[in-house]
């Protein structure tokens, strides 16, 4: 049997405005979306992986 590891990764966005603090909920699914899709495309180069996506708290935490 295969032994597994696990990391966390925690995304942090840095927005270009000063003062802004949010985001539209459209642009922060694309922004999830771009980044599941890149690691996908690093299973070619790794092997298969399995992610898990966790809802973030209220306010980014």
């Amino acid at each position: 049997m295969e032994s597994s590891k696990g990391i966390e990764l925690h995304l942090h966005y840095i927005l270009q405005k000063e003062g802004v603090h949010q985001m539209d909920a459209k642009v922060h699914n694309e922004c999830e979306k771009q980044f599941l899709l890149a690691l996908d495309a690093l299973k070619a180069y790794t092997g298969d992986f399995h992610v898990k996506v966790k809802v973030p708290s209220e306010g980014g935490g």
